[in-house]
């Protein structure tokens, strides 16, 4: 009875860790993409294509350690679906392409 709670309790800890971790990820990359659409011709759009390739890998690496391999790519193309959802129906933020000194 006591090793069906502890495993029930460990469970529920990795379901909420990957809902934390899944929402983070959707946030962060929702804003990655609104810089990258702000600065679509200018070359700081590298840095943010590398940024945004550097936080899905350590999502994917996260979620296999968690999950396993295969739900990692499915959380990541369920995130995607989610996003491309969420810029479709609420749109973008503008970024200001000008830089300014402070």
């Amino acid at each position: 009875m006591n090793n069906e709670n502890n495993d029930i309790k460990n469970k529920l800890k990795i379901m909420i860790n990957v809902f934390f971790e899944t929402l983070t990820f959707i946030i962060t990359l929702f804003l990655i993409s609104c810089f990258l659409i702000a600065f679509q011709r200018e070359l700081i759009k590298v840095l943010f294509f590398c940024l945004n390739i550097n936080i899905i890998a350590n999502f994917k690496n996260n979620i296999e350690i968690e999950l396993g391999k295969k739900e990692a790519y499915i959380l990541i193309a369920v995130s995607f679906i989610i996003l491309i959802f969420f810029v479709y129906s609420f749109g973008y933020f503008e970024v200001s392409t000008n830089f300014t000194k402070l």
